[in-house]
């Protein structure tokens, strides 16, 4: 009965991995230069406007991958240090692969000037 019971799971987990769909793709700067390092968000509306977050990190080369994905449209939003924000949709059918490429605005040599504002205003008032 336990045999059964495992061999009929099994197959219940086979049977959704080959369903589940791929969101992957690159970010790169406007150059075209790979980003290393940013973050992707990958956003699943659950018909109420508000839905789950998934997030990942890109490879050296600016790859990134979202395994095991039921059908239906994600938001896709990449960012980095230095770099702004873009976001595009991907929609997803069952069993393959859905490529996005997302392009982030900006040089990535701007760093962060908010952090560098706290900086000097803590450093002017440890002066006093």
């Amino acid at each position: 009965m336990k045999v059964k019971a495992l061999t009929v799971f099994i197959m219940m987990l086979v049977a959704s991995a080959a369903f589940a769909g791929t969101i992957a793709g690159v970010v790169t700067d406007s150059d075209g230069d790979a980003v290393r390092g940013a973050t992707v968000y990958l956003v699943n509306p659950d018909g109420n406007g508000r839905g789950d977050i998934v997030r990942t990190v890109t490879a050296r080369d600016g790859s990134f991958e979202f395994v095991g994905l039921d059908a239906g449209v994600y938001t896709v939003v990449a960012g980095a240090r230095g770099y702004g924000f873009t976001r595009d949709q991907a929609g997803v059918r069952g069993r393959g692969t859905t490529e996005v490429e997302l392009v982030l605005p900006g040089n990535g040599e701007r760093g962060d000037d908010r952090g560098e504002r706290r900086r000097h205003h803590r450093r002017r008032r440890l002066e006093r």
